[in-house]
């Protein structure tokens, strides 16, 4: 029972300052912006299961967390793809040196994460530093991050047409998807699961914002009907998930598809509450470096923890937001000195 912590943290980190809204919000853009409000929380629940990662026979209480996962990142992966859709429709050549904004950036943050994270390792447990384990234990997600980045690139660059540029993204990205589960299937590329169980969610948000108002037309009309619609289809993709084999075409299928369904009820929620504190507006800030800089905490505790149990929990979440504290204000640091100097010289 000690576990159930975890999801009161939760709820003590969302509720405080939560305001309902009786009409709810017509707009589907402001409904987002509320929805962007809880990535820390979402940060904070793909810390949690990634905990249960390190138990070979779950408790009872955790066994939710491992089996939707796949809910926290494809959140990310929503919001990744509606902004970038957003950002090119409100801003004048927003693919101008995009690729090369975007991935050094994501690249430069990674790479500094993972030195970060091999010195801490080092100091701590005194596990060899090497360049080799930078580059090799670079997160899928950054990976995942940038050929997604290239797709929406791709397709935008080429494509006029609103309708074209959604489907080439939802194409290549679900034929990219299918050929990296055939291919791990087969044992042709050693890949995890991962690359290949929540992308879809991407353009899924793509999609959110391109048919924004169509979407808002079906919500207000057909809501109840959509309920109905959507918690059968979250009941079948769980199910679905649940009994598909790793690697199969079931299972690829199963965890994207649950995304829609999940988003939808996030959505809906997002609707009728607006969730702003000072704690989710932090966590929000650094939300990207929790995701970075968790898996060297992972690395120390498991080997300086005498066993797993809530203490892992909360110290890697303490930790982590520390960690990811010291960075973000560190980068800002850094980048404001920059700045002035620069300044100074003109």
């Amino acid at each position: 029972m000690q576990y159930i912590v975890l999801y009161l943290l939760l709820l003590l980190i969302l509720l405080p300052g939560a305001k309902y809204e009786r009409k709810g919000i017509d707009d589907l853009v402001c409904v987002q912006k509320n929805i962007n409000n809880l990535r820390g929380i979402f940060a904070i629940f793909i810390i949690y299961t990634h905990c249960t990662l390190a138990y070979s026979e779950l408790p009872v209480l955790l066994i939710p967390l491992r089996k939707v996962s796949t809910f926290g990142v494809g959140f990310f992966f929503i919001l990744s793809g509606y902004g970038l859709a957003y950002s090119y429709n409100s801003k004048k050549k927003y693919l101008d040196g995009f690729l090369k904004r975007k991935i050094s950036k994501i690249l430069f943050t990674a790479l500094f994460s993972r030195v970060i994270t091999q010195i801490i390792i080092f100091f701590a447990i005194g596990r060899d530093f090497s360049i080799k384990c930078i580059l090799s234990d670079m997160n899928w997600y950054i990976w995942a991050l940038i050929v997604l980045y290239f797709v929406f690139y791709l397709a935008y660059s080429i494509f006029g047409d609103k309708c074209l540029r959604v489907l080439c993204v939802w194409f290549i990205v679900v034929f990219i998807t299918c050929m990296l589960c055939i291919c791990s299937q087969k044992g042709i590329m050693l890949l995890g699961r991962s690359y290949f169980i929540s992308e879809w969610a991407f353009p899924f948000g793509i999609t959110i914002y391109e048919y924004r108002e169509k979407i808002e037309r079906i919500i207000s009309k057909q809501r109840v009907i959509l309920i109905v619609i959507m918690l059968m289809l979250i009941g079948f993709t769980f199910a679905l998930s649940l009994n598909a084999k790793d690697y199969s075409i079931l299972d690829l299928v199963g965890h994207n598809t649950m995304l829609i369904p999940f988003f939808f009820f996030v959505f809906l929620i997002c609707k009728y509450y607006v969730f702003n504190n000072w704690i989710l507006n932090y966590l929000n800030v650094i939300s990207f470096e929790l995701y970075l800089y968790q898996f060297g905490i992972f690395v120390v505790l498991q080997e300086c923890l005498n066993s797993l149990d809530i203490s892992y929990f909360l110290l890697s979440v303490l930790l982590t937001v520390i960690l990811a504290s010291l960075v973000k204000n560190l980068c800002i640091g850094i980048i404001r000195l920059f700045s002035n100097y620069y300044n100074q010289l003109n």
